[in-house]
């Protein structure tokens, strides 16, 4: 408590509230986006390292700004302002303290079954809902909580929501990246574009899942209890009673477009597999949308190699350069280590194989008849023609 009090006695110091009108003397203090970064920045700095060199804000020279829009955990206006003395609501001040759970403990896990109401949710602005559910699978947001999402958030109500966020980030369940499950086998599925096929040849229906189709299918797997995992969490297949890994390859545009809206209505997470070479071309997403599904916790983004070549045809050194290079556009987007792999087309030999363990921890194949190895990991497909019925048969098996 006394060191709570040392933390809020110098922020009102560095950076003091404006004072209430007459007939609020009694209100306390409220926050700025400058104290909300001020509160965060440390909580990433003590728990992990980031290599920053990305430029500040035209409007702040200030270090810790500067590294919270390097490491995006803040955004600033299109003419590249911060805006540092802008009061920050509840849900903002919120969300920017996810963002720094998320770099701050990267495997820390989230259980999308444990997602409980608080007060006033019904308030909360469309794009912060994801956000603050997932904030109460950790237990940093609770239903004791009575706030009102969209007014200015009181400093005292920021540190207890820091103090909760530190105790997350210490004591929460973790991840371990290549740990396969022992007892069952994982349950992994393969989308690629979410969108209405028009004039496609028939050999090509596989790449494609309508909307309604898929969120029929979201739908089904939250009301049926499965949490969702990402590529980290495969050994938690031991422990839970369902559960899926949803997968998505190259990297379309109405992943984000389409997609993306409907797992974050329903509490989902996914993993996509871009091929670098392709982000901002024509029907592919750019940096800033990719920057946004990884920001924004739904998506986890990895690598597809760089130019979406079969890898076998490739000598040691040219594999070496898809990798490498993928990985260190996807990181300088995301600022999140690249630790999985969808081969090309699926295919992979020994030469393929020896690079793929030094470069990732996990990495995913298209044959449903793979061993399941850690990097061989089968998955299977969804696409224009699964219907209901098959696609539970799918999940179920």
């Amino acid at each position: 408590m006394k060191k709570i009090f040392c933390v809020l006695l110098s922020l009102l110091i560095i950076c003091p509230p404006a004072k209430a009108n007459a007939l609020s003397g009694l209100e306390k203090p409220t926050l700025t986006r400058y104290q909300a970064v001020k509160m965060i920045v440390p909580l990433v700095r003590e728990n992990r390292t980031y290599n920053t060199g990305a430029d500040g804000f035209a409007d702040t020279s200030d270090l810790d700004v500067a590294y919270a829009k390097a490491i995006n955990l803040v955004y600033g206006t299109g003419d590249n302002r911060f805006l540092p003395d802008q009061p920050v609501s509840y849900q903002d001040f919120l969300l920017i303290l996810k963002r720094g759970i998320d770099k701050a403990a990267p495997e820390l896990f989230y259980d999308n079954t444990k997602i409980r109401s608080f007060q006033n949710e019904a308030d909360v602005s469309a794009y912060a809902r994801y956000g603050l559910s997932a904030l109460t699978e950790i237990n940093v947001l609770t239903g004791r909580d009575a706030f009102y999402p969209l007014r200015t958030i009181t400093v005292e109500d920021a540190l207890t929501f820091v103090g909760r966020a530190k105790d997350a980030v210490k004591n929460g369940v973790r991840s371990a990246a290549g740990v396969m499950p022992v007892k069952k086998k994982p349950k992994v599925l393969l989308y690629h574009s979410i969108s209405v096929p028009k004039g496609v040849p028939d050999d090509y229906l596989y790449l494609y899942v309508t909307p309604e189709n898929f969120e029929q299918q979201i739908k089904y797997l939250r009301d049926n209890n499965y949490v969702f995992l990402f590529p980290e969490e495969l050994s938690f297949f031991d422990r839970l009673e369902k559960a899926v890994v949803l997968t998505f390859d190259d990297g379309y545009e109405d992943v984000y477009t389409d997609a993306l809206p409907i797992l974050e209505k329903y509490n989902a997470k996914a993993t996509l597999f871009v091929w670098t070479d392709g982000i901002g071309k024509p029907g592919y997403c750019d940096a800033e949308e990719l920057n946004k599904m990884s920001a924004g916790g739904v998506f986890r983004i990895y690598s597809h190699a760089r130019t979406h070549t079969d890898l076998r045809n490739l000598s040691a050194d040219e594999i070496i350069g898809e990798f490498s290079r993928a990985n260190d556009i996807i990181y300088n987007i995301t600022k999140r280590d690249v630790n999985s792999l969808a081969y090309p087309f699926g295919y992979y030999n020994n030469r393929v194989l020896e690079q793929t363990r030094m470069y990732y921890k996990t990495a995913f194949v298209c044959d449903k008849n793979s061993k399941n190895t850690a990097y061989a990991i089968k998955r299977e497909y969804v696409d224009y023609t699964t219907g209901m019925a098959r696609f539970i048969r799918i999940v179920k098996k």
